[in-house]
């Protein structure tokens, strides 16, 4: 389009240029009118300078009129040519705005697709801390029930002296063969029986002479030597209680004077102790 208009321009120019000589050959012509005048009485010279007046003037009246005409139709031609660059232009310019608009939009898109996102990984983020939170509760209730039903069971267990345990026991009390025993017991519940009897059998086994009481009305846990004193403390008591730890069955031991005299001991067993929570 640009290339037109400078064509456009270009013949502009040429038609003006011609305009030029026109003007030229009026001021020719005008030269003839006042040659003639001032030569009228030359009539030879008048009469040329009259036709070259006369054909000068005419020429004149054409090229004016042409290059009027010309020069209209060549600015009307620019001006249409100047009415379409500006059109293409603001075309343009109308697809560059709407290319905006749309680049707009979709950042507008972006961003609120983006900011609905951050929303949902908050609701998950939540609904992830609500789970650890209930995790960590079904863990500490399951710990919990765990140690409880731990401690039902070793409320429930018999206590029992196992053959290698007994075999133990026997071996370390055999140097204290035919010597008398006292056993105490000081619950009347099942286990606690079972659990006397086995300690008397061993003890039997050893080569000692145990001998079973039960102390009624009375109620007593764990299983142990008591003496009267430190100082009195028979060496069987001593062996029995080394004895029974060695071979890994709990026995304790405790000093009574209002229980036992001194330099004597006995064995007692009651209830099997609770377990603590």
């Amino acid at each position: 389009m640009s290339h037109t208009i400078q064509y456009l321009g270009s013949q502009l120019q040429q038609w003006q240029a011609l305009y030029v000589v026109s003007i030229m050959v009026a001021l020719l012509s005008t030269f003839s009118i006042l040659v003639f005048t001032f030569h009228i009485k030359r009539e030879p010279f008048a009469k040329w300078s009259n036709y070259i007046y006369v054909i000068a003037s005419v020429l004149a009246v054409l090229s004016t009129i042409v290059i009027i005409s010309k020069t209209r139709s060549l600015d009307a031609a620019k001006d249409r040519q100047t009415s379409l660059q500006i059109s293409d232009a603001n075309k343009k310019i109308a697809t560059i705005n709407s290319s905006a608009q749309i680049a707009r939009t979709e950042a507008e898109d972006a961003k609120r697709s983006q900011e609905k996102l951050k929303l949902e990984n908050l609701k998950l983020e939540l609904k992830l801390r609500g789970i650890q939170h209930s995790y960590v509760s079904l863990s500490s209730e399951f710990s919990a029930s765990s140690q409880k039903i731990n401690r039902l069971e070793q409320e429930g267990k018999l206590r029992r002296i196992s053959a290698p345990q007994q075999t133990k026991i026997i071996a370390l009390l055999r140097a204290f063969s035919g010597q008398k025993v006292v056993v105490r017991l000081y619950a009347q519940g099942y286990e606690a029986q079972a659990f006397a009897n086995e300690v008397v059998s061993t003890l039997a086994k050893a080569g000692l002479k145990p001998e079973l009481a039960t102390v009624l009305g009375a109620f007593g846990e764990g299983f142990g030597v008591v003496v009267h004193d430190r100082k009195s403390v028979p060496p069987l008591a001593i062996a029995i209680i080394k004895a029974f730890r060695s071979a890994a069955v709990p026995i304790g031991g405790e000093i009574v004077p209002q229980e036992a005299n001194p330099g004597t001991f006995f064995i007692a067993i009651g209830s099997k102790p609770h377990v603590p929570n």
